[in-house]
């Protein structure tokens, strides 16, 4: 991979995949709304790769249209988005706050649709390029309490399938979504998205949350 675009950037799953991929010389461009958290983990880079951050709630979908826009326009060569934010907050049916369930889907599915408006073009028209998405057991099984988590993140999957289906015809011999489990994954990014393993099965609990991953690459 040339350049990843990372969103969640700052820390957990997010964090440790841009270490993953600073080990495999890729450029990283960070997002994240925790703007510390991001310096920290630039400093914690060193000088190894070339680095950007920028700071942006996924929250706020105006923000993450122009933002990607601009992102875009200065990294042309991202070739690797990895979709890592996500917001899990459990909640009672019978003390419902729908707000807060607005939002959980914004951040967990909706912001990625407004990310690939801009990045599956770039990539689309370069032939080449790949899209990472961290899903969940919980959006194959519904959960007690987790059900805008559940919900949005099977959402998320069903855009990762999407945009295999639609893309795989436009750029020949290429495109394929797969599933990992994020404790099973290869060591580098670029390994994961070439390594087809079945999606998670629903009653695979042990298996904890998945990688989907969709791949746009033309033939050599």
């Amino acid at each position: 991979m040339k350049r990843a675009l990372v969103t969640g950037a700052a820390g957990g799953l997010g964090a440790e995949l841009c270490r993953l991929a600073a080990e495999d010389e890729t450029s990283l461009v960070l997002v994240d709304r925790d703007a510390e958290g991001l310096s920290r983990l630039a400093a914690d880079l060193g000088g190894g790769v070339e680095v950007a951050m920028r700071e942006l709630d996924l929250a706020d979908l105006e923000s993450v249209d122009s933002v990607t826009a601009e992102l875009v326009a200065e990294h042309a060569d991202v070739d690797l988005l990895i979709a890592a934010a996500g917001l899990d907050r459990a909640q009672s049916l019978l003390a419902f706050d729908w707000r807060q369930a607005r939002d959980d889907f914004t951040v967990n599915s909706l912001a990625n649709l407004v990310l690939l408006s801009h990045l599956a073009p770039a990539m689309a028209e370069r032939g080449d390029g790949h899209v990472t998405a961290i899903a969940s057991l919980a959006g194959l099984v519904g959960m007690p309490y987790e059900a805008p988590y559940s919900g949005s993140k099977a959402a998320l999957a069903a855009i990762a399938e999407s945009a295999r289906a639609e893309l795989s015809p436009i750029v020949p011999a290429a495109s394929r979504v797969t599933g990992a489990p994020c404790t099973r994954a290869t060591k580098t990014v670029s390994n994961a998205v070439d390594t087809a393993r079945p999606i998670v099965r629903a009653n695979d609990l042990s298996s904890g949350p998945a990688l989907m991953l969709v791949s746009i690459e033309k033939d050599a």
